[in-house]
């Protein structure tokens, strides 16, 4: 659908391009495969100037949250397009089966329909809108942000141990004022413990077999932006395969309009504005890639212990950690090619470091 390492057309790639019989997608996969003459491939700018409905299935602890408020802002700043918040963050529903994609695709169409612009989000797998052909239009055009795996991987594990040690249930204050508290994690308060609230990411690395006594599992590995990526293909089960990597491979490459890097974040937004003009043209992304904006709508730099090198090392060695090297190493060079397609001049990378320890250790 929508090919994101596409070299610009020679003319022999031109006289391919008419004289093939491939749809359309696998035509644009097929001149994926033409290098350019500079060894470089260039990606074509796929400017979406009349697209009406935006789906991003965002990538938890991906810098969602600042995402969230960039497009809350464009969406009020600029009036040309009405943005759907889901208030749904159970992990149990980020998979969800066929019935429910449905119900989910159907109340999105419906309510696109009532605007000329939307924008939906949503913490869920890819949901093709393929296998459900009976939908109509509009057809979404997808985003989503990823970032450097190993900082993600110590960002969760912190937003669990935060989630777990600070949380505290509702209570009335003094003035006989109910004050409703965030709850996000309640069935795991059972594990707070000083063990688990004195642990960092290097410590819980350094004795992984009473770490996971501690934790969740969630906190502690999986393959997170390949889950998102993938969908909710039968290929994409809860196991590691190389079926599923690629799937996650094949639809960052095919289906997805734009995958922000947040080491890129200032590229990533000139990209997006550059592709969605309608949407977030005029926004400012320096501005907004130096916003660092947490969960509960704070702005801070404060940090916790990041990985060593010896703690990233054996992050390495996990196969699903890899997998989502891959994945992430991709999207980087999906990003570079699409900005050299757009004619636009990258800026330098923030170091995962430097990303870690500007965004707040719940982000």
């Amino acid at each position: 659908m929508l090919a994101a390492l596409m070299p610009a057309a020679t003319a022999q790639q031109q006289q391919h391009q008419a004289s093939s019989s491939l749809t359309p997608a696998q035509g644009e996969l097929a001149l994926a495969a033409l290098a350019a003459d500079d060894g470089e491939p260039s990606c074509q700018c796929w400017t979406q100037n009349d697209a009406a409905m935006v789906f991003y299935n965002r990538v938890p602890k991906c810098g969602s949250t600042t995402m969230l408020n960039y497009i809350q802002n464009a969406s009020r700043s600029r009036s040309t397009f009405a943005f759907h918040q889901s208030n749904d963050y159970d992990s149990d529903h980020f998979h969800p089966d066929r019935d429910t994609r449905k119900r989910i695709l159907t109340e999105m169409v419906a309510q696109a329909a009532q605007q000329e612009r939307t924008v939906f989000e949503r913490h869920i797998h890819y949901l093709p809108f393929a296998d459900l052909d009976d939908l109509g239009d509009p057809k979404p055009i997808y985003i989503n942000l990823l970032r450097d795996p190993g900082t993600l991987r110590a960002s969760s594990f912190y937003f669990a141990r935060d989630c777990i040690c600070d949380q505290r249930p509702g209570y009335t204050d003094e003035n006989k004022i109910w004050e409703l508290q965030d709850e996000w994690c309640k069935d795991e308060w059972k594990r707070k413990s000083d063990a688990l609230c004195k642990s960092d990411i290097n410590t819980c690395y350094e004795d992984m077999d009473k770490c996971r006594e501690l934790f969740p599992t969630t906190a502690l590995g999986g393959t997170v932006m390949v889950d998102f990526l993938c969908g909710t293909d039968e290929v994409c089960t809860p196991e590691l395969t190389p079926g599923k990597l690629q799937r996650a491979k094949d639809n960052l490459r095919d289906e997805y309009l734009w995958v922000g890097v947040l080491e890129n974040m200032e590229d990533s937004l000139q990209l997006l504005q550059t592709l969605l003009p309608g949407f977030f043209g005029g926004m400012d992304a320096k501005h907004w890639a130096n916003q660092h904006i947490a969960p509960d709508g704070g702005n801070t730099t404060a940090g916790a212990a990041q990985p060593t090198e010896a703690t990233l090392a054996k992050m390495r060695a996990d196969e699903y950690l890899a997998a989502e090297y891959e994945l992430y190493d991709m999207a980087k060079d999906v990003l570079q090619c699409k900005l050299r397609g757009c004619g636009l001049a990258p800026h330098e990378a923030m170091s995962a470091v430097r990303i870690a320890l500007e965004y707040s250790r719940c982000k």
